[in-house]
């Protein structure tokens, strides 16, 4: 499920121009408004699942346009007014996931074959891009995953900072200059993550456990008066856990408040809905 961006304040009020793409497991996407609960428009691309899409922002338009990753490595800009495809590129490189940078349209991070991503710069409306992309290992394996398989588990652009790519994994998260094409730094994580939320007004990050736990992670930079180095980091806030009804029930997805950017809501399997919001303690 992906909701499409504002317009503005002002124009986003109005019922009419909220817009949420969706997607089932026969790899139909959905066009709808969520208020009136009406379908406006349903495509697919044949014999292939939706492994991921993302509302494609180009200039004005904000909600015309969605990107979506198909399996077959196959990616597809829509024109979600009436169905119409505008360009499909099938990849030689095995993709899994994909983030659109938030500071520029045109650059998109997918997930790769065990912990490799590629980068692609030339995702635009006009042409098709071309099927290439410049591959990077992160780091190495330490899961010696099969080879048909990603050990990244989420992707994510940091929506404060341009260039910077949040890469996690089973158990660490890597941040990543995707201008400098080096690693800043890497970190140990909780287990079980399943959401990685960036505010987009400072330098902070949301994370989200398979338990419902969630913690507040703020930028820390360390220096070291007796080394000529400095170390960045993300350091812990905050957290908050809730007390599951059951050992089945787990957090299935997760979402930060845009204008707040300091409450977030955790849906669990069961349909239970938890909103959490940061205080300040005196």
């Amino acid at each position: 499920v992906c909701w499409s961006p504002p317009f503005s304040i002002i124009e986003q009020s109005r019922s009419e121009d909220y817009r949420i793409a969706s997607s089932d497991i026969s790899g139909q996407i959905i066009i709808s408004e969520p208020i009136s609960a009406s379908k406006r428009c349903q495509f697919s691309h044949v014999t292939s699942n939706v492994l991921n899409m993302k509302w494609f922002v180009w200039k004005d338009m904000s909600r015309d346009f969605l990107l979506s990753l198909h399996s077959g490595d196959c990616l597809i800009l829509w024109n979600t007014e009436n169905g119409e495809k505008i360009w499909a590129v099938g990849y030689t490189t095995p993709l899994f996931d994909l983030a659109i940078d938030p500071f520029n349209t045109s650059h998109v991070a997918f997930s790769s074959l065990g912990c490799n991503i590629a980068l692609c710069t030339e995702i635009s409306l006009n042409n098709t891009p071309p099927n290439t992309s410049r591959n990077v290992t992160i780091c190495e394996d330490q899961t010696k995953s099969a080879k048909s398989v990603s050990t990244i588990q989420t992707l994510t652009y940091h929506n404060a900072y341009r260039d910077i790519l949040f890469v996690v994994t089973v158990s660490q998260v890597h941040c990543f200059h995707t201008d400098l094409f080096a690693v800043l730094f890497s970190m140990n994580i909780e287990p079980n993550l399943i959401s990685w939320l960036c505010c987009s007004s400072r330098d902070a990050v949301f994370a989200v456990q398979a338990s419902g736990a969630v913690s507040l992670k703020v930028g820390a930079f360390a220096a070291n008066d007796e080394r000529a180095d400095a170390q960045l980091t993300l350091e812990k806030l905050a957290a908050g856990e809730v007390q599951r009804q059951g050992t089945q029930q787990r957090a299935v997805g997760a979402a930060l408040c845009p204008v707040t950017q300091s409450t977030v809501a955790v849906l669990f399997s069961s349909g239970r809905l938890v909103l959490w919001q940061l205080v300040r303690s005196f």
